[in-house]
């Protein structure tokens, strides 16, 4: 059996070790940062309410997240599944007597892609046709800052759960990094009588 090199060992386990807090310092971050978010979004449920007036609306033609990444479909030529179509509105509103434009659907969320683009716009013919009445959420404190769909994103939620999985593998790349490291030194060691760890025993002076 191949026995491997202590120092090449070591080597591994310091990069393991540091990818590890990499991955946990990740998770440390978005956690929190999701939670604020949710909380944020969440709040737009307490905000006033006015009458708002759609101006324009626009489908707007995106590719799918692998196409985006690879630049090609993995779809046959024509599909339209290798594109989604999102719409989107402007609309106008007037709070104390100022007016304010805004294109924000909600906090965290946008309106609903669709695979066809004949979808998207029937999404906004109805409801979201220039000149449409709509009810504008607003922030009482900052009027300018103003939603149509009020309450959290799902994906606030899914996204703190991607931060606890990053905070677990980054936890368990170090302690699997620390292993390797012990028994890497350990080794190293033994090779020149000098045990180190736990395992280690206290040598006496000879008499």
């Amino acid at each position: 059996m191949m026995t491997r090199n202590p120092k090449a060992q070591a080597t591994s386990a310091k990069v393991l070790i540091t990818f590890g807090l990499m991955f946990a310092a990740g998770g440390m971050l978005l956690i929190p940062l999701m939670a604020f978010l949710h909380v944020s979004a969440n709040e737009t449920r307490n905000w006033q309410t006015t009458e708002g007036k759609v101006t324009t609306n626009i489908v707007r033609r995106q590719l799918t997240g692998h196409t985006a990444r690879t630049g090609r479909s993995r779809f046959r030529s024509g599909d339209n599944r290798g594109v989604e179509f999102a719409p989107a509105a402007t609309y106008r509103y007037q709070v104390n007597g100022q007016t304010f434009t805004s294109s924000r659907y909600g906090l965290g969320q946008g309106m609903p892609r669709f695979r066809e683009e004949v979808e998207a716009r029937a999404y906004l013919n109805d409801g979201f046709t220039a000149g449409s009445k709509v009810t504008v959420h607003y922030d009482p404190k900052d009027p300018s800052s103003a939603v149509l769909s009020i309450g959290s994103s799902s994906v606030f939620f899914y996204m703190g759960l991607f931060g606890v999985a990053l905070l677990a593998a980054g936890a368990l790349f170090v302690w699997l990094g620390r292993r390797s490291l012990w028994v890497a030194r350990s080794a190293s060691a033994a090779a020149v009588g000098n045990p180190v760890g736990p395992m280690a025993q206290p040598s006496w002076p000879q008499r």
